[in-house]
């Protein structure tokens, strides 16, 4: 409904307007201009970059999501007040109950959640983690949050700055950590397809997420939100601080003759996807392509070659939707 908030400035055109927000691309501040009907207004920007927030992107497995989320939320001690946001409403319920029994007073939010007043509980420490849809947090200013985990990536990095943003608030340091697995892609994709630019915003998204220690993360969200970063944060981000997320191949490593090897390995893998009538699954791919029967094989444990393939794939098919 905020796409009709020119009315106020056609009916009270001498009244002065204040229009705030936290973040927002060129684009968006654009967009806010011409719906408020101010073009011509002054424009304040402050640095969005906030420098106790550590960013990192981590493997999520294949199995076993809920025990790695939980090894998570252990890692920054059962005590400490943090957020664990799941795609579903029934994953909230999952991971909370998971937590619980690993001895984390925790407890789950969502539209349908029986319980409308844990996000309180939460604010005053009864609950320490508050395991939620991307819904919650909205109004709520919690200082002292440590940590945000995302157990699945948002739908776009503006979602995901606004979303990790509520750590450390209080200004002490705060980690914001995001679980990432290839098979998530075509998943959240799918509920973004519709949207308007939902898949251009979501690219970038799926480009932060598969930085394997190219480009700092904080300088990847500077860029997006156009803010000039010319030095890397230093110690900030895993890319920096040299906890990336495994590389499961480097093709500058293994030399020029690979990539007429991968030539040959990616026409295979489209052969297999030309079958008339048949649907693969990303999973199913990977599988095909990473079985003894593959004519190009990668080197390394299985699990390694499964992450290279996977990662191939979301960058193959991210490439196909750009340029559609």
């Amino acid at each position: 409904d905020y796409h009709k908030l020119g009315l106020l400035k056609r009916q009270y055109p001498t009244v002065p307007m204040l229009a705030l927000t936290a973040t927002a691309t060129p684009a968006v501040i654009d967009d806010i201009k011409m719906i408020l009907e101010i073009p011509h207004c002054t424009f304040l920007h402050s640095t969005f970059l906030r420098p106790n927030l550590v960013y990192s992107v981590a493997v999520k497995p294949d199995k076993d999501s809920v025990a790695a989320i939980v090894d998570a939320v252990m890692s920054f001690g059962a005590s400490t007040s943090g957020i664990v946001y799941c795609m579903t409403r029934k994953e909230t319920e999952t991971v909370a109950a998971a937590l619980q029994a690993a001895g984390v007073r925790a407890a789950y939010y969502h539209a349908w959640a029986p319980d409308r007043h844990v996000h309180t509980q939460w604010v005053h420490n009864h609950v320490t983690v508050m395991v939620a849809t991307i819904a919650f947090g909205l109004g709520i200013n919690k200082p002292d949050v440590r940590f945000v985990l995302h157990a699945t990536m948002s739908k776009s990095l503006e979602g995901y700055y606004q979303e990790s943003g509520r750590a450390g608030r209080d200004g002490l340091p705060a980690h914001c950590v995001l679980l990432f697995r290839p098979q998530d892609v075509p998943r959240v994709a799918s509920l973004v397809h519709s949207e308007r630019d939902g898949l251009r915003n979501f690219e970038a998204m799926v480009e932060y997420c598969l930085n394997t220690g190219q480009t700092c993360r904080k300088q990847t969200m500077a860029a997006y939100f156009a803010e000039s970063m010319p030095r890397p944060c230093g110690t900030a981000c895993d890319v920096c601080d040299g906890r990336m997320m495994e590389n499961a191949t480097s093709s500058q490593d293994q030399g020029g003759s690979n990539s007429m090897s991968a030539t040959a390995y990616a026409q295979q893998v489209v052969q297999w996807l030309s079958v008339p009538n048949k649907r693969y699954t990303l999973k199913q791919v990977v599988d095909e392509a990473t079985s003894k029967k593959a004519q190009w094989a990668l080197e390394g444990p299985l699990a390694t070659r499964r992450l290279a393939v996977e990662r191939w794939l979301v960058q193959l098919t991210m490439s196909y939707v750009h340029c559609m």
